[in-house]
């Protein structure tokens, strides 16, 4: 999509949503598109298709004109996804020019999800500028963290801060470098002098497979799957300091983690609930799996007397094994 000559934020389309009390995200639900799309037509950087135009008319029940969505017709910074074409999930990055080639990639990923909750007297005790730089200092701990855990941080929606690790480089262990990246974004915030007095955090964390676009001709991508939407979601859901962490990444990051007990939970767009996992701190020793012996009982004998020997001799001695034992 193109971006407008100069963003001049949709105040109206933004004060018909916080009459309502929605949120973004409940906005993207009911017309069928991503809280990105909304966030950015109410920063002015673009404007809906005239599908969205309509959607979102029949939403508020305002005309375009009222809702701030008209604008010069020389100016084309619509939308680019037609009514009908398969939308982009939440977190999806803006496509490269139309002469890029996309190499197109299924990725295992985890994606973290923090949104941020303003304290109920912040809007009282600071300005618009003040409340930037605030935003800013956040922002600024987010993109190291995220960073130095070798993930990508991917947007900044609003108060949410969206980051994918296993993109563009995976690890083996990139489930764990999320909820590592967590709970020190989450200290971090904690222990700023300022941003621990006015913010608080919820993070969601997922695990899934998704489509990645690649960009040859820069580092944007684009992602695309349920993983993204089920970790956008967790965040709502979750308590206020509380980092919840689906299913599948908990089985996958256990043996270096602690979980508080496991809960069910509605999340809008599913039919079934989800099990999620409220993350306690990371374990101060690793559980490490070994696999059973399978037929080896007798050899274990033989070590066990062999060791009892060796504490009633005093002396270093060595098994023996049979050719046959030896050799296999």
């Amino acid at each position: 999509m193109k971006k407008a000559a100069q963003a001049t934020p949709n105040r109206q389309l933004r004060q018909e949503r916080e009459l309502r009390c929605w949120s973004q995200l409940e906005v993207a639900d009911q017309i069928r598109t991503t809280s990105l799309n909304v966030s950015r037509w109410e920063r002015g950087i673009t404007f809906p298709s005239p599908h969205f135009r309509q959607e979102l008319c029949t939403l508020f029940g305002k005309s375009a004109g009222e809702l701030g969505l008209l604008q010069d017709e020389t100016t084309d910074s619509h939308e680019s996804f037609p009514p009908h074409s398969s939308l982009p999930v939440q977190g999806a990055v803006s496509p490269p020019p139309q002469t890029a080639r996309i190499a197109e990639e299924r990725r295992l990923v985890t994606l973290l999800f923090a949104d941020v909750t303003e304290s109920t007297t912040l809007g009282e005790t600071l300005d618009p500028e003040d409340m930037r730089a605030l935003m800013g200092r956040y922002y600024a701990h987010a993109r190291h963290v995220i960073e130095s855990h070798g993930g990508t941080l991917e947007q900044f929606i609003g108060n949410t801060v969206m980051a994918v690790f296993g993109l563009p480089h995976a690890h083996s262990d990139d489930a764990e470098r999320a909820l590592a990246a967590s709970l020190m974004l989450r200290e971090a915030v904690t222990k700023d002098t300022l941003l621990g007095r006015y913010l608080l955090l919820r993070m969601g964390i997922n695990t899934g497979e998704v489509v990645a676009t690649n960009n040859p001709l820069g580092d944007d991508f684009l992602v695309a799957g349920d993983a993204v939407n089920v970790a956008a979601r967790l965040p709502v859901v979750a308590s206020f300091g509380e980092i919840l962490v689906s299913e599948r990444t908990a089985t996958a990051t256990q043996a270096a983690f602690l979980f508080h007990d496991t809960r069910s939970i509605e999340v809008k767009g599913r039919r079934h609930p989800l099990r999620v996992f409220p993350l306690q701190q990371i374990r101060a020793l690793r559980q490490v799996e070994r696999p059973a012996l399978v037929g080896r009982q007798p050899d274990l004998h033989q070590l066990e007397l062999l060791r009892e020997r060796t504490l009633v001799e005093r002396r270093l001695l060595a098994p023996t094994w049979p050719a046959d034992r030896a050799t296999r």
